[in-house]
């Protein structure tokens, strides 16, 4: 006796659509997200300048204790201005950013002096004016900064772990 085998080919509707004609091209698609984009830019801008605002408000030396949840409100919110920047082609701004991400979550746990933070903040909103975004030799200068604070308190972690 002799057995039958049947081989069923499966519809793959990928391997359709691509082979169809029409349909958006690669360019055309990118055309349409950088419009997508640049429709959401300004609001995008406002909220990163509220998030910018956000921090600044929670770190003014009044308010600030350096806990646990304000470090950890701070980092998110740094987290989301590095996203958000990096999305819109802010490269400087993302880094200050994650700088600022590196910085807290190094001290997670509260017992930083609060004015690194506030020299990232300050750093942020310079980077934010027209006068600083437009120029690079002080764009790079504002993130050299900032990498010097960074590394300095990143080795003083270090260094107590």
């Amino acid at each position: 006796m002799r057995q039958v085998v049947r081989t069923h080919r499966v519809e793959n509707k990928l391997t359709q659509a691509i082979s169809t004609q029409g349909g958006l091209t690669i360019a055309d698609a990118l055309q349409r997200a950088a419009e997508s984009v640049e429709e959401v830019r300004e609001e995008c801008m406002g909220a990163l300048d509220d998030k910018i605002a956000e921090i600044e408000t929670a770190t003014s030396r009044q308010a600030f204790q350096g806990t646990a949840n304000e470090m950890a409100r701070v980092y998110t919110l740094a987290n989301e201005i590095l996203n958000e920047a990096g999305a819109f082609g802010l490269a400087e701004l993302s880094e200050a950013g994650r700088s600022l991400c590196e910085l807290t979550g190094n001290w997670r746990d509260g017992g930083i002096d609060v004015e690194p933070i506030r020299v990232h903040v300050a750093a942020m909103k310079s980077l934010r004016r027209p006068d600083i975004a437009g120029n690079t030799s002080l764009r790079m200068a504002v993130l050299d900064g900032l990498r010097q604070v960074t590394a300095k308190l990143s080795a003083q972690v270090r260094a107590a772990g």
